[in-house]
């Protein structure tokens, strides 16, 4: 049988994290620096990889594009060091990467810092963490001020977010599914991705009233095998749609391949949205994965691939019970070389391994 994604869009992945050599090197010295880095990275076992290790990761499971971000710290001198690795990955290597700006909302210098970036040529704004920026989806002016500023340019946000309940883990925070629901309301002409499924948020999908606050928000999979069983993904295409999962690996915490493999007995519609199609919409690409003129907002949230195209299926398009193998590694007695962002849950909730 032929793979369904050899003639789908290009394999995109929606959510790797970079750092430059400097920070790599003095891990150390940026532990003392940040608490929310010290959270995650304290530990020298906690990977983390330059541009040029992505690119073979890449190469290696067949991804054609990733979309990079780097550390979102508090401070905004930090921001710019990161962001500015960032934009040399993209600049060496503009048909495989994208970039992504961090910025530190309720820090001064955000808006500005937004702007060089964009102006530079990334293509959006994350992934912020709440907890570790100290902020709040609730009420946040330098977060909406930033919402404000990426939805005139038709660009999207990545926010961090984890589910309420279950275990604790390095980087596990308070930004659950309310206050990203909120923030989704305040702004609904922003096309905003939540990692980690949003912490469940897709869930509430299925009451008509969050399906329309949420019609321009989407979910991506990061450390999604860490969490949840492999049939998360027909399930949550068949709460929302296919068109409002993206893939992203959280590489180097886990491999691309890790995702394919997990995906292999998924509906070939549903799966090759969920690997590039929705993500072509979602960060303004043309068809063949390259950069395109507008972001998804400057259309509209329907085709960002929101209420309208997002579900243009109807909600059982290509699903169909126990297309998955059942139970997946939510995380187990081994793990990939890195822990964070998210850790591995302890043995007694594991229904088997996780393999990077």
């Amino acid at each position: 049988m032929d793979d369904p994604l050899t003639s789908a869009p290009p394999i995109i992945d929606a959510h790797v994290h970079i750092f430059s050599p400097d920070v790599i090197r003095d891990r150390r010295s940026y532990v003392e620096k940040d608490f929310w880095f010290r959270t995650l990275y304290a530990d020298p076992t906690s990977r983390m990889v330059p541009y040029e290790d992505v690119l073979q990761e890449m190469d290696a499971t067949g991804v054609d594009r990733s979309v990079l971000t780097g550390f979102a710290f508090r401070d905004q001198g930090l921001c710019r060091d990161t962001n500015d690795y960032v934009i040399e990955a993209v600049r060496a290597h503009p048909d495989r990467f994208i970039g992504l700006a961090c910025v530190s909302p309720e820090m001064p210098g955000a808006l500005s810092e937004l702007e060089r970036c964009l102006d530079a040529g990334l293509r959006g704004c994350g992934e912020l963490f709440p907890d570790g920026q100290d902020f709040d989806l609730m009420d946040s002016s330098g977060l909406d001020a930033v919402a404000v500023a990426l939805t005139e340019r038709g660009l999207s946000l990545n926010i961090h977010a984890n589910e309420p309940v279950g275990h604790v883990y390095p980087g596990k925070g308070a930004n659950t599914p309310g206050p990203c629901y909120e923030f989704a309301r305040r702004h609904p002409d922003l096309a905003i991705v939540f990692a980690h499924m949003g912490g469940g948020l897709f869930l509430y999908e299925m009451m008509a009233e969050a399906r329309r606050v949420l019609s321009n928000v989407y979910y991506d999979t990061a450390a999604v095998p860490y969490l949840y069983r492999r049939d998360i993904y027909s399930v949550a295409a068949l709460i929302t749609g296919p068109g409002k999962i993206l893939f992203g690996s959280d590489y180097p915490l886990l491999s691309p391949g890790r995702y394919l493999r997990d995906t292999e007995g998924l509906d070939p519609t549903i799966r090759a949205a969920l690997f590039g199609g929705n993500a072509v919409r979602v960060l303004g690409l043309d068809p063949s994965g390259r950069d395109a003129t507008a972001g998804p907002a400057a259309a509209g949230p329907a085709a960002a691939g929101g209420a309208t195209a997002g579900r243009a299926a109807g909600p059982d398009a290509g699903c169909e019970a126990g297309s998955d193998a059942g139970p997946a590694a939510a995380g187990g007695a081994t793990g990939p070389a890195g822990g964070p962002p998210l850790g591995r849950p302890p043995e007694s909730d594991s229904s088997g391994s996780v393999e990077a």
